[in-house]
């Protein structure tokens, strides 16, 4: 077995109080670098306020979403997101539920982290090289912003490594594989992107359990997993709403389809893309590593895309052990790839295993100087200059990114529900940002999200008699003012023409736009 690398970092590592202790050292900058600022930047997004619209539907009204749930996404990691908000209303945060959801990002973040490191050391990392890959991981500022964001794909990036966590090791029992199971198939429940992960940690099984027991192992873990990624068909099933109407199991009524839904969301995939310049993955890969996006780390990127390629030459070649960790990689990286439209959210999961990519590289490059340069005056000073090449690639990014930690873009996203909260009668109909939904709805009963106005038949139909003119109030952000004209969502188009502005808040460059639909424009047409 070869030596571990003799690097001043290992320094104090040696014993396991020395470890543990610098593990929680990390935990608390993990926790910190997170916590500070969090709940002022980024701003609260489309996506975070579905999120909580989600949750905060289930706990107060009983139902799945606000509006006709489309199956588009399974359920639990809104319902984890429903149990952190009736926890966590003792707490005295202030302004907005969304509050509550970034708090409980901060738990999920610091849990990541923790079994990052739990991960990387079952990969047979070194203390002080797992420390380093979980410390760039909670640095990073593309990670920090997207783990600030209350997103389902962070809920599920944590189920993901409790399950291989799990599964990988020596003197495993029937428990363990048992909780990885469990682990894998509420990661399914939170976001079926899981369904990338399943090959690579069935791997983990067949391999690390015993040949005696090894049948009894793989149908337990097999049963517990097919079961539980059953469930989100069976949902579907229960309510006559697993096939389109018309035919078997899809009843007569009109409704929702799981089968329609899920044939949609596999149209987003195709092998075309891959070999494409110009896919919607190479464009976001560009803005993961362009110096001038707030969420990007060029450097973590660049150093975590190469070191997971020597993670795959070295699982191919010299490390069986390191196998299933570019299974992972690899698998998830065709998923990406392959997708005809990639949101920032896509990228999560993919970023703990960069990271310990990082430390394994980092780990391999010291062993292989440990073990060719016998002279240890020469180690040290070759090893120093690359710790310093290896920081200077971060620091750049990191020392340049002091918007997470100072600048403000929300305060006047609440400054403007504030406003509108004031000014509007309270049975006005507002159209709004997802992000503002549910604190107007609590006011407003008219509130609704502006997707819905166009796309759901009960909103359009029912509640807005397919007539622009019911609307009396648009809450505008770029995202949503982006969205409408690619969708051609027409009523909140020609709402948004027959409308005049009452106040504007630039909000640190995501201004916030609160208008009133002038009725004497009522025959403006369709754009």
């Amino acid at each position: 077995m070869l030596q571990q690398l003799r690097l001043p970092v290992s320094i104090g590592l040696q014993s396991v109080h020395g470890q543990k202790l610098l593990l929680l050292v990390v935990l608390l900058l993990a926790g910190t670098t997170h916590a500070v600022n969090m709940l002022r930047f980024p701003f609260y997004d489309n996506l975070e306020g579905i999120n909580m619209a989600n949750a905060w539907s289930i706990l107060y009204e009983g139902s799945l979403s606000p509006y006709t749930y489309n199956y588009n996404n399974p359920p639990m990691g809104w319902v984890l997101l429903a149990v952190a908000v009736a926890f966590g209303s003792v707490i005295p945060i202030p302004e907005t539920i969304l509050s509550l959801g970034r708090v409980f990002m901060l738990v999920a973040h610091v849990l990541t982290v923790l079994m990052i490191y739990g991960v990387a050391r079952k990969f047979r990392l070194s203390a002080s090289f797992a420390i380093i890959a979980v410390g760039l991981f909670s640095l990073s500022p593309l990670v920090t912003i997207l783990q600030r964001r209350i997103l389902v794909e962070n809920l599920m990036t944590l189920w993901v490594l409790i399950s291989l966590y799990y599964a990988l090791g020596y003197g495993r029992t029937l428990l363990h594989y048992s909780v990885s199971a469990f682990a894998l198939g509420m990661a399914f429940l939170t976001h079926v992107a899981a369904l990338s992960f399943f090959p690579a940690i069935f791997y983990v099984v067949i391999k690390q359990s015993f040949s005696a027991h090894r049948r009894f192992v793989l149908a337990l873990w097999l049963g517990i997993v097919i079961s539980l990624f059953l469930g989100f068909p069976l949902q579907a099933l229960l309510k006559d709403e697993l096939l389109p109407p018309g035919v078997f199991f899809g009843g007569s009524h009109p409704h929702v389809s799981f089968y329609e839904m899920q044939s949609v969301q596999f149209e987003r995939i195709s092998a075309q893309e891959f070999l494409r310049n110009d896919s919607s993955f190479m464009f976001n890969l560009n803005r993961w590593m362009s110096f001038e996006e707030a969420a990007s780390d060029p450097g973590f990127i660049v150093v975590g895309l190469s070191s997971a390629a020597l993670v795959l030459v070295l699982a191919i070649f010299w490390r069986p052990h390191l196998r299933p960790l570019a299974l992972l990689i690899v698998l998830y990286g065709l998923h990406l790839a392959t997708m005809n439209r990639l949101f920032d959210p896509g990228i999560v999961p993919l970023l703990p295993w960069l990271a310990i990519s990082i430390g394994i590289a980092a780990h391999a490059i010291g062993q292989l100087i440990d073990r060719h340069i016998p002279h240890r005056t020469i180690c040290y000073s070759l090893s120093s200059v690359i710790v310093i090449l290896f920081v200077s690639v971060f620091s750049w990014t990191y020392v340049h990114r002091t918007d997470l930690y100072r600048a403000d873009q929300t305060s006047m996203q609440f400054d403007a529900v504030s406003w509108v909260s004031q000014y509007a009668p309270p049975e006005s109909l507002i159209v709004t940002d997802s992000y503002a939904f549910v604190d107007l709805r609590r006011r407003f009963p008219n509130t609704h999200y502006y997707w819905v106005v166009d796309e759901d038949p009960q909103v359009r139909d029912e509640i807005m008699d397919d007539n622009w003119c019911n609307i009396d109030f648009l809450l505008t952000t770029p995202q949503m003012l982006a969205d409408m004209e690619v969708n051609h969502l027409q009523l909140s188009l020609t709402a948004h023409r027959g409308s005049v502005r009452l106040q504007m808040y630039e909000n640190n460059g995501w201004p916030i736009d609160i208008r009133e639909v002038k009725k004497y424009n009522c025959n403006l047409p369709f754009p």
